[in-house]
Order: C-alpha cells, then structure tokens, then sequence
C-alpha cells in the first residue's frame, strides 16, 4: 500500500519533442498526433505494474512443494520427521514455529529462484521490460520527465534521432533502416552517446516554474467533477474551458522543458555527470542544486530501482 501511495504522489509530464507540421496554407499548421502520447503513458502505467515474481506461480509452487511433495510434513516438533508420513509410526503434531519458519523458508526460495530466472535468463533471452520501453519512446518521440520528490526525479530521454516520429509506415522504417546502418545521429542525451536514463537533481526555480504553470491547471480539472451535474448545456462549457486550461498548462510546459533540455534557457540549465564511486555504494547524491541554477543529471537506470515501479520490490 505504500509503494502504491508513493506511486501516486509522483509527478510525471510527458516531453512531446514532435514540431507541427508545414500545411498547404501558409497560415496555418497541422496540430500534432496525441496518440504517441497516449501510447507512451499506457506502457508506462504497464511498465509500473510489472513485477519479477508471478504470484500465481509462486502460490502454486509453494502448493507443489509443501503438499505434493510433502515438505509440510518436516514442520513438526520431531527431530526425525520425514516427508513421507507412514500409518503404523508415531508422528508428533506439527509445531506453529516449525510450520512458520517452514512455509517462510519455502516462499522465499522460490521467489529468489524466480528473480533468478528474470535476471538471468528472462531479460537476456527473453525480452527486457525497460529497454522495450526506451524503444517505444524513441520512436514516438516522447521523453518521460519523472520528479518523484521535490527537486528529485529522473529523466528518460526519447528524443527521435531523426527529428520526427508523426510520420507513416515507409518512412518509419526507412528510419529504422538508417538507425541501425549508423546512419543517423544517436538517441541519447549527449552527443554522439547512447545513454537514455538518468537520476536528477534539480533547482528549487525549476519546480516553482513547474508548481505555478502545471498545478492550478490540474486543480481545475480536478473541480469538474464536482462542477459537473444539472444541465448538459453547462456540463459541455465547464469541460470545454477546462479543456482549454489544461491544453494551454501542457503547451506551456512542454516548450519550457524542451527549451530546458536543450540548453536553451538563461536561468535554468543542466549538466550530466557520473557518480562517483561512494555516491554509488550508498546509492545517494552529495551535491544539492536545489539552491543553484543547475540540474544535475547522473546517468545510469537508478529509476528501475525506485519505489516508482513494483519490479524495483517484487
């Protein structure tokens, strides 16, 4: 429940790097697509609920284990106890503390041997939940801006190498085709880098910017449910003026962070480093730019671990 209440605090924005597109009159463009957006968010809220254990076949192994093969039968306060119990011996009656450290010891061998088989066979053979979601959003075009606390967050950068994702099938896979002739730039963050996944920390401006542009937006939205009753007349102008707040919330957000990860403000800027070595053995971060005017981004799938995702506990 807690891991489920942490999930729902994090604040999460959806970086759209997809510019319109020239239309035939020269006054006008053509809007882009929501549906990238909307496919990223959908394997996000997937990707949240994925986990490294299956429940139902870890309550059916331990079944198997404790009552098939007879492993229950060793719970008892004998010291001889055996797994086959025969009807002409003497047989104890079963101890709670045996039965307990028993039914523990079983549970947590078969979820390791689970996590074992996803780390080491599943994810390398199979496939891998994580690198599967980076190529959705490389090909949609999409970033994922996470800020789990305050001026805490991380950053998955899905910036197309090829400038545009709103495109058709052809040309789609002529993208394809050129990416993988190293052909075309690269996806990551930096130049010529391929490191998509970062941890940052980021200036107390940056998420006042973000509290004062994003927040009343969603504040309104969340009023029109209770807004909403009588007429359908007034039902239809509350979620079309609130659809116009949160339209206008997003744009605005949108180009500030695209400006932002691209260098292109003059207050709020970021660099990328690595951690150094007891950052990394105490999994923390010595510098706080909360005070400064510049983000840190430390390279590296630390959000896979967080508590934003049940594969990081389960």
């Amino acid at each position: 429940l807690h891991l489920i209440y942490q999930q729902m605090m994090v604040d999460i924005f959806l970086v759209d790097w997809e510019k319109p597109h020239p239309s035939s009159e020269k006054t006008k463009e053509l809007p882009v697509s929501v549906w990238r957006t909307y496919l990223v968010a959908n394997e996000w809220n997937e990707l949240q609920t994925t986990r490294k254990i299956s429940i139902s076949l870890q309550i059916f192994m331990i079944l198997i284990i404790l009552k098939i093969c007879g492993v229950e039968n060793v719970g008892t306060s004998d010291p001889q106890s055996s797994f086959t119990l025969s009807d002409g011996e003497y047989h104890s009656n079963f101890s709670f503390v045996c039965r307990f450290a028993l039914s523990v010891s079983v549970y947590g061998s078969v979820a390791l041997v689970q996590v074992a088989f996803w780390r080491g066979i599943y994810t390398s053979l199979i496939e891998d939940k994580l690198e599967q979601f980076l190529d959705i959003c490389s090909l949609a075009n999409i970033s994922v801006f996470v800020m789990s606390l305050k001026n805490f967050g991380y950053y998955i950068h899905g910036k197309s190498a090829h400038g545009i994702s709103d495109t058709d099938m052809g040309q789609m896979l002529e993208h394809l085709q050129r990416e993988t002739e190293d052909l075309c730039g690269h996806r990551g963050l930096q130049t010529g880098s391929d490191h998509q996944t970062f941890t940052m920390t980021l200036p107390a401006k940056l998420r006042e910017y973000y509290d004062a542009v994003v927040l009343p937006a969603f504040s309104t939205g969340s009023n029109l449910l209770s807004e909403i009753g009588t007429s359908r007349t007034s039902s239809q102008k509350i979620i079309s003026g609130n659809a116009a707040t949160l339209t206008k919330a997003y744009d605005t957000m949108n180009k500030f962070l695209n400006r932002f990860l691209e260098h292109a403000l003059r207050d709020i800027d970021y660099e990328i480093r690595d951690r150094i070595f007891l950052e990394q053995v105490i999994d923390t971060e010595f510098q706080d730019s909360s005070t400064s005017e510049k983000a840190i981004f430390y390279s590296g799938i630390g959000f896979l671990q967080s508590y934003i995702f049940l594969i990081s506990a389960y």
